[in-house]
């Protein structure tokens, strides 16, 4: 009877569904050794499949599965452009109950339109328990993916606007050549509105001889999240300490870092234009970042030669502004000034920028250059010459810089043209008075 009805469901589906090596019975325990559906918009295939369930318990309007395991499962979608939409409601049309379920490895793919697949991203590893009735769903489950483990515990309401309460925890490597790092950490609010909690602590750091006093990464943030608006980032606190970069990359420099960030959602201020009446006023996430390195050293000491870096961030969709930055060098040298960096839908940002320079000692930053004092400015434009909506173009950044010196001025211009075939450097001006 088993085989007979899921034949059945084949022919249903018009040739969509294929279902293999069938065995078991749908009374109690089922084997399938592969099932797969496809239509013009997905693929689906799963292989290794058991299933150990109650079907007597759909009498009482539920559902019930003792175990799932899968070996391995495939899923492959059309990319859709349009954003993503909050549901109406999570409410399943019978109350559902895994004890437990287990994925060995679950693939995600792009289904382009030849009909072949770009792999997105490959989980492994996926287990999961799920106590589900109309009002809540209680899920606890753990995951393994290419930049580390992550287990969750969370009960969330079945109706708008979803909250939920849940706690996390997440270890790995972001990157192969980052320090492992584990986050502790919880969440609470809604699907509308999201705010999570957490605290990350590093491996012991190893000390070695560039980096005699290696210390531990550790610190905490907060953030709101609203992940189905046009700002999903509504504020963010970040208090993180002990991070060297020489940790997440071997050629980085060896230094000590204290990050602290504090930005939040606000309205933009109008300008000059007047607005539609009843139009919503546009947001961004405006805030304070600030950057203090406890162990400076010169480069030639495998160092980063900064004291701080502070700035205002005014970050409005595809446009990130730095204003009132400044960065402190060893030996009383500062850099001020601001940055416009505007995001590009096709190619690389689009930058404006322009800093202030005083007091640079260049034998601060490197003990091989002779001493210094160097002060004036230095501006950086890029532009593309790319046409419409393609990626046919050339990316262009100007550089404009006047210094004095007791000793000498120099006043000098140059482009630098980034180009698929051969990139491209012209010097169009260079005065050196000394």
């Amino acid at each position: 009877g088993t085989k007979k009805i899921l034949q059945l469901a084949q022919y249903a589906s018009g040739g969509a569904l294929n279902i293999s090596g069938v065995s078991g019975s749908l009374a109690r325990q089922l084997q399938i050794d592969e099932l797969a559906y496809a239509d013009t918009a997905s693929k689906f295939k799963a292989s290794g499949i058991k299933l150990v369930w109650r079907p007597w318990s759909l009498l009482h309007k539920q559902l019930e599965l003792e175990s799932l395991e899968v070996s391995s499962i495939k899923l492959a979608s059309a990319p859709d452009p349009t954003p993503t939409q909050i549901p109406e409601n999570l409410q399943l049309p019978i109350a559902l109950h895994v004890k437990s379920a287990a994925i060995g490895s679950l693939l995600i793919a792009d289904l382009l339109p030849d009909g072949n697949e770009h792999a997105i991203v490959k989980l492994t590893a996926i287990t999961a328990s799920l106590s589900s009735t109309d009002f809540q769903h209680k899920i606890a489950g753990a995951v393994s993916s290419p930049w580390g483990a992550l287990q969750l515990q969370t009960v969330i309401e079945a109706s708008k606007p979803f909250k939920l309460k849940g706690e996390f925890s997440y270890r790995g490597q972001l990157n192969p050549a980052m320090p492992n790092l584990g986050i502790q950490g919880s969440a609470q609010g809604s699907l509308l509105e999201l705010s999570l909690q957490g605290k990350a602590i590093a491996d012991q750091a190893v000390p070695s001889a560039t980096s005699p006093k290696a210390a531990v990464l550790q610190g905490g943030f907060e953030t709101v999240l609203t992940p189905f608006s046009s700002q999903p980032i509504r504020s963010l606190q970040a208090d993180i300490a002990g991070l060297n970069p020489a940790d997440f990359a071997s050629s980085a420099p060896q230094a000590q870092l204290h990050v602290r960030a504090n930005l939040s959602v606000q309205p933009v201020k109008p300008g000059a234009e007047k607005k539609p009446a009843g139009m919503i006023p546009p947001e961004a996430l405006i805030g304070h970042i600030a950057i203090e390195n406890t162990q400076p050293a010169r480069i030639d000491q495998q160092g980063l030669p900064l004291l701080s870096f502070d700035s205002d961030l005014h970050w409005d969709q595809s446009l990130i502004e730095l204003k009132g930055t400044q960065l402190k060098l060893p030996g009383n040298g500062k850099v001020s000034g601001s940055a416009r960096i505007q995001l590009a839908a096709i190619g690389l940002p689009l930058l404006e920028s322009r800093f202030d320079l005083s007091g640079i000692n260049l034998a601060q930053i490197d003990k091989h250059i002779q001493a210094s004092n160097i002060s004036g400015s230095l501006q950086a434009q890029t532009r593309s010459t790319n046409q419409g909506d393609t990626n046919q173009g050339d990316t262009i950044l100007t550089l404009q810089t006047r210094l004095t010196e007791p000793r000498a001025s120099l006043n000098a211009q140059a482009s630098y043209q980034i180009n698929a075939a051969a990139d491209v450097l012209k010097l169009e001006k260079f005065e050196l008075l000394s």
